[in-house]
């Protein structure tokens, strides 16, 4: 098994960031159509401030989670983020069982 070099990491780190926040704002997105919310931003506005801010949106969603409710969002995104930190463990460990092998 090939081991990852930092190149790797910052690059399945960056993609995975992206990758959340663009599950977050979707996710958002919808659950705004369909409980009849109004949009505020265009997509070509919110989806790339979505992408940088998701962990201050996720922050305040869940500090306000008593009077918000837990929203579909907000589950999707946790969920993502530990099966990525789960997957990031595992590879760390594979990574360090062949080395020492």
């Amino acid at each position: 098994m090939k081991r990852l070099g930092l190149k790797q990491w910052a690059i399945f780190i960056l993609l995975s960031y992206f990758v959340i926040g663009s599950v977050y704002y979707l996710a958002s997105y919808a659950r705004n159509l369909v409980i009849g919310k109004q949009i505020v931003f265009s997509p070509i506005i919110g989806l790339p401030l979505t992408i940088i801010g998701w962990p201050q949106m996720v922050y305040a969603d869940i500090i306000h989670l008593q009077s918000l409710g837990l929203n579909f969002p907000t589950v999707l995104v946790l969920v993502l983020l530990l099966s990525m930190i789960c997957f990031v463990i595992i590879t760390i460990v594979k990574e360090s069982q062949t080395t020492h092998s």
